[in-house]
Formats: C-alpha cells, sequence, structure tokens
C-alpha cells in the first residue's frame, strides 16, 4: 500500500508515497479501514515544517479519515465489515490504516467520504472548544481564523446558541465568512481597533485558531484569561484554556442531544444580540441561522465543508494531492 511521508523537514516537496506492506490482520482491539478520504489540517503542516521536533523520522501524515473497514479485531462490536466509517489517528494519509476501535465509529448517512473525514477533528474540535466556554444567548465572541477549518464551524455553533459573532480573517473572506452568520473582521492591522469599531459593546470569548496575535487583542482588550481558548498551540505561554477535542467522540459526531425524539447538535432556539448588528447583518444572520442540526448535517449542508480538508491544507503542494491514489484523496 501507499503511504505519505517525509523524512527530512521542509516544505511541501519532502512528502514522499513510499510503498509498504498491506497490513495482516488487526489486533484483537483494533480495526483495519481502506481509506476513501483523508483529512489534512495545520497540525500536519507545522509537522512536517518541523515546528516541534519531538519524534522520530520519517513520519507520516494525516488525522482523520473516512472509509470502508476490512477487518475487525475479535474485541470489536460497535461497526462491521463493509461498513463505512470515519476515525482519527496519527499518519492516516494511505491506503489502509489499523486504528483501534475506540478510534472509529460509524459513518453518519447522508454524507459523501470527502464530507465525513472533516468531522474527526475540525468538527469535534469546534464543538469542544464552544462548549467549554457555556456561552450564553447574547454574549459577543470572537473567532480568530474564521474561515478556516475549526472556525467555520465554530461560528455556526455560536450562531445557532444565540451569540453575536466577529470572525476575523483576511478581506477575501470575508464574504464567505458573513454567510456563516458573523461579522467579519480583518486580523491585518491594529486587530483590537477593528475588532472594536465592530464590538464596542464589549466582548465575552474568544476563540483562537491562529495564533499569539488574537490572544494577545483579547488581553488588550480586558478579556479574562479564562474566557480566551486557544488551540493554535500558543496558548500555554499565556496561562489561558487549551481546550480542544481529544479521540474520537461518537455522540458529538452524530449528535449530542436528543431533543422530542430528534438528535440535536447545538442548541435549543434563541435569539441573538441585535445591538451590534446593521439591520442588513440582522437579515443575513436570519437567512444563515439553522438549529438544530447535527454536526453531520452541519457538514452536509455547508458547500464549503470540504475547506477543512483542503484550504488547511496550504502546507501539502497541489502537485502533490494530484498523486493521491483516488481512494486516499
Amino acid at each position: 500500500m501507499r503511504v505519505a511521508q517525509f523524512d527530512r523537514y521542509g516544505p511541501p516537496d519532502v512528502i514522499e508515497l513510499v510503498e509498504v506492506d498491506d497490513p495482516v490482520a488487526p489486533a484483537p482491539d483494533e480495526v483495519i479501514v481502506r481509506v476513501i478520504a483523508a483529512g489534512i489540517n495545520p497540525a500536519d503542516s507545522k509537522r512536517r515544517r518541523g515546528y516541534a521536533r519531538d519524534e522520530e523520522l520519517p513520519a507520516r501524515l494525516g488525522r482523520e479519515f473516512a472509509g470502508v473497514v476490512t477487518a475487525v479485531g475479535d474485541n470489536v462490536s460497535h461497526v462491521l465489515l463493509g461498513q463505512d466509517v470515519i476515525g482519527t489517528g496519527e499518519g492516516m494519509l494511505c491506503d489502509y490504516v489499523v486504528v483501534p476501535g475506540d478510534m472509529v465509529t460509524p459513518m453518519p448517512e447522508g454524507l459523501t467520504y470527502d464530507q465525513a473525514a472533516c468531522l474527526p477533528v475540525a468538527g469535534q474540535t469546534a464543538w469542544v472548544a464552544v462548549e467549554s466556554q457555556h456561552v450564553q444567548p447574547g454574549n459577543v465572541a470572537v473567532v480568530s481564523a474564521a474561515a478556516g477549518g475549526v472556525g467555520l464551524i465554530m461560528c455556526q455553533l455560536l450562531v445557532e446558541k444565540g451569540a453575536t459573532v466577529v470572525g476575523t480573517g483576511s478581506p477575501h473572506s470575508h464574504e464567505y465568512i458573513e454567510t456563516l452568520g458573523a461579522i467579519p473582521v480583518d486580523y491585518h492591522g491594529n486587530l483590537e481597533a477593528n475588532i472594536l469599531e465592530v464590538a464596542d459593546n464589549g466582548i465575552h470569548h474568544v476563540f483562537d485558531q491562529s495564533g499569539y496575535e488574537t490572544i494577545e487583542a483579547a488581553m488588550s482588550l480586558g478579556i479574562p484569561r479564562s474566557q480566551i481558548n486557544s488551540i493554535s498551540g500558543d496558548g500555554p505561554k499565556y496561562g489561558v484554556p487549551t481546550v480542544g477535542r481529544k479521540g474520537l467522540d461518537p455522540e458529538v459526531i452524530m449528535g449530542a442531544r436528543e431533543t422530542s425524539g430528534v438528535w440535536r447538535f447545538g442548541y435549543p432556539d434563541s435569539g441573538a444580540s441585535d445591538g451590534m448588528r446593521s439591520s442588513r447583518r440582522i437579515s443575513k444572520w436570519k437567512r444563515c441561522q439553522s438549529p438544530g442540526k447535527s454536526l453531520s448535517e452541519w457538514t452536509a449542508k455547508s458547500r464549503e465543508i470540504c475547506r477543512c480538508s483542503t484550504s488547511c491544507s496550504r502546507g501539502i503542494s497541489k502537485a502533490f494531492l494530484g498523486h493521491l491514489p483516488r481512494n486516499a484523496h
């Protein structure tokens, strides 16, 4: 089988497709999956560049996938041979993966493999981070990198929760950020001033996906450290929470709340604060709002959801992606 790996740190062309032996049989608690789609995330690019050189080389890429079960260990009963599944792990960008049974779960119905492969990392991270901050209706939340894989899901969750969302991004992403129900803000220049221009009534929560600039801006604006959550890797330097996903939680994937017999992802219907929005933005937000979706439904409905595994993979060149086998794109 083919595996994407690198044996030295550097630009995208250090990545090679190498042939290794196919897995033969899973251990009792393992599953073998033929990978149909694999997600690429910023962490993969950072590893390839040598951001944290604490691993042996060669190293593999990819942390999330969707595919078909080809073998099941004796102790695994929640997935079946031939079943479509999604999962997470390390080095998932290859033809076949061998993963612990608790790192795979049945693939939600109605999704393509490409869509489903984006759920284990980006989807779970957004959900867990938002839940950790106990955001209330009417709160104002800033989401950095709002058009990125985690940010685009986070914006929708916060809007559904009834928050007013300010999303940072480059100017070319602002129209897209508005479609998520958020107020776009340019991260260039004076970030604090740019945020205050649209959020002069105060900010309750900040979600950092991009780095220290967002954290420092939040602290300059007087946001308590406990209300700044960072998944960028810079959180520990500033003593702010760093809540993100760990492993695989099927309830988050399939829907974490049952209301009136319907599994729901998100929160009961609630109004948003209108204080910061022009009537045009309020109208756009109401059109975007769609309470009660499951995480899988959010993914299926979002035409841009594959950005989770494409736009977030800028460290992987188009040339490399073009050479991947069709069943591991």
